[in-house]
């Protein structure tokens, strides 16, 4: 398939190259267009988006959801010197995408399948920036079109499928944990289950599964792996160990989370694990999250130094 005609931007980016300015991107002709394109999104998907925004508010588990979109346009914005200087074009290698995007929404409403009724919205909108901007373009944001997806909820029984195994290595070392700070306490985990015998001989279970799902927030730890290493230039290897350590510190966050709401149990402080406490012990524990990939990331920084050879230092 080949290109075809110019985006009106491209005017703009062919005349003023590298000394444009990305706000001079939005012409009139622009911005109508844009927000015609933005009401017959919303009109064909609004149900799916109603859905969304719904467990975003109710599930705080996926409360992160409301911040993924809001990222996505703040990531492209910082590529706002490179879209001043790219060449808009309008390409019908998109079509086939959008089309793909619309055909997969309405057999997932046929289907009555979720998760994939909201994929369909990234992919239509990726193959809407491809038709009408081009690959240049497409190149640049790819990023912020892949972020999206960070605030699709999966299928629950997916989910549990995934994070079983992480909560209950949570649940055996947060047993552990609890045993060992706790004066005369003895906690056993048995699944997701922590079933502990007090001082007092009083006996009780901590339904880790059902009083602190944590590891779902393992999305939301994902969200913010990636963020660190997109956002900064750095060598392949060290972005690779930024990914490759989400999991470890969703286990850490998740093994505190759990832990912290223990004590609040084996100590009768359950007001304290329930309700507004725990959804702000969630916050705190995604700070935690990202406190240790600013970490991991000051490591990498600083595990070489480039030190001047001889000849350099007697120059």
């Amino acid at each position: 398939m080949a290109t075809s005609s110019e985006h009106p931007a491209a005017d703009y980016a062919g005349t003023h190259g590298r000394q444009g300015r990305f706000a001079d991107l939005f012409t009139p002709g622009v911005v109508w267009r844009l927000g015609l394109l933005l009401v017959l999104m919303i009109c064909l998907y609004r149900h799916e988006l109603r859905r969304l925004v719904v467990t975003w508010a109710t599930d705080q588990d996926w409360s992160h959801g409301f911040l993924i979109p809001v990222g996505s346009l703040l990531f492209v914005y910082l590529e706002r010197h490179r879209l001043a200087a790219a060449t808009f074009r309008t390409s019908l290698w998109g079509l086939p995408v959008l089309l793909m995007g619309i055909a997969l929404y309405g057999a997932s409403i046929y289907g009555k399948i979720g998760y994939t009724q909201a994929l369909s919205i990234v992919i239509t909108t990726s193959g809407l920036v491809l038709t009408l901007c081009g690959w240049r373009v497409t190149r640049i944001v790819w990023f912020a079109l892949f972020f999206l997806l960070f605030a699709l909820p999966l299928p629950g029984d997916v989910y549990v499928a995934m994070t079983m195994p992480l909560r209950k290595l949570s649940s055996w070392i947060s047993a552990g944990i609890l045993s060992t700070v706790v004066p005369s306490l003895e906690a056993v985990a048995s699944g997701t289950i922590i079933e502990y015998v007090g001082a007092d001989g009083k006996v009780g279970k901590l339904d880790v599964e059902q009083a602190c799902a944590g590891m779902r927030l393992i999305m939301a730890f994902g969200a913010v792996g990636v963020t660190m290493a997109y956002l900064f230039e750095r060598v392949w290897w060290h972005r690779g160990v930024l990914l490759l350590s989400i999991l470890p510190i969703a286990v850490v966050c998740n093994i505190v989370r759990v832990t912290v709401t223990g004590l609040l149990w084996v100590t009768d402080h359950p007001d304290w694990a329930t309700g507004a406490p725990h959804t702000l012990l969630g916050l705190v524990v995604l700070g935690l999250a990202l406190g240790l990939f600013s970490l991991i990331s000051y490591i990498l920084n600083h595990l070489f130094v480039d030190v001047p050879d001889d000849g350099a230092r007697g120059a």
